[in-house]
């Protein structure tokens, strides 16, 4: 009878062990996938870190010619794209240059959209994996 009670207590310390064991490996799981996943964000914010763009309507009369300059965050590979969003819905507009080089810092060119904004325009850098940087080039009340 005194060895049923040793044999007892032996196999309720190991099934403890074991739930511990299995805890560590479930929350370890947990805490690696948030972790992995931040550090994926991070990576891919980090090309738009310091960069910001300055935008200003080179011909307030029509309201269809715009200026973009990048200002400042280093050299950015590869080329970014321009989103731009006029009165609150994405467009395209013709370049002039042609194909700017976004990828220096101080990179400029004009925007001409097709039809005039009547409330903003706003301006970001699109990377080529879909991450758009935070809008910093924004034109207010045209």
């Amino acid at each position: 009878m005194i060895n049923k009670k040793a044999q007892s207590q032996i196999i309720t310390t190991v099934l403890i062990i074991l739930l511990v064991l299995a805890a560590i490996v479930i929350v370890w799981q947990v805490v690696n996938n948030t972790i992995k996943g931040g550090a994926g964000q991070l990576e891919s914010q980090g090309n738009c870190l310091g960069v910001s763009l300055e935008v200003t309507n080179t011909n307030p009369g029509t309201d269809t010619i715009f200026s973009i300059k990048r200002k400042g965050g280093g050299d950015i590979n590869p080329e970014p794209h321009m989103k731009i969003i006029k009165d609150g819905t994405e467009t395209t507009c013709t370049w002039n240059p042609v194909d700017p080089d976004w990828t220096k810092d101080f990179a400029s060119a004009t925007c001409t959209l097709a039809s005039a904004a009547t409330g903003s325009v706003e301006v970001a850098l699109l990377l080529e994996d879909g991450t758009a940087c935070p809008i910093t080039g924004v034109v207010l009340n045209i």
